[in-house]
């Protein structure tokens, strides 16, 4: 249930445990109510920098890189979308994909996804 006329940002929560597989691509991350375009971000899950090769490393519009949260989680914004007044019969609907890579992945351990309100 969320509350008409209002935007909403949604965020994935995860930790990183000896990660392997993220520092070459960026996933793509997208939020919106089924039926419509929706946001989209992308966002590189590695959380340390260094790790991604200085001539893959984005420019700061491009591409976001993860934020600590005090509670030790860390968390990219996924995208935001705004409740007209109907969403209490709709669906919404968020992805993370990163297929262009092709390596194997590992050591993200998802908390979940955050939806916050925002002014």
């Amino acid at each position: 249930m969320f509350s008409p006329k209002t935007h909403y940002k949604a965020y994935l929560v995860y930790k990183v445990r000896n990660v392997y597989g993220f520092e070459f691509y960026p996933v793509k991350l997208s939020v919106g109510v089924v039926g419509t375009e929706g946001s989209k971000r992308a966002a590189y899950l590695e959380p340390e920098r260094d790790r991604i090769p200085i001539d893959l490393q984005p420019t700061p519009n491009d591409v976001q890189f993860p934020m600590a949260r005090v509670d030790g989680w860390l968390e990219v914004e996924m995208g935001e979308f705004f409740n007209e007044g109907c969403m209490n019969a709709g669906e919404l609907e968020m992805s993370a994909l990163e297929i262009e890579g092709g390596n194997w992945k590992g050591g993200l351990i998802f908390q979940g996804i955050e939806i916050r309100a925002i002014a």
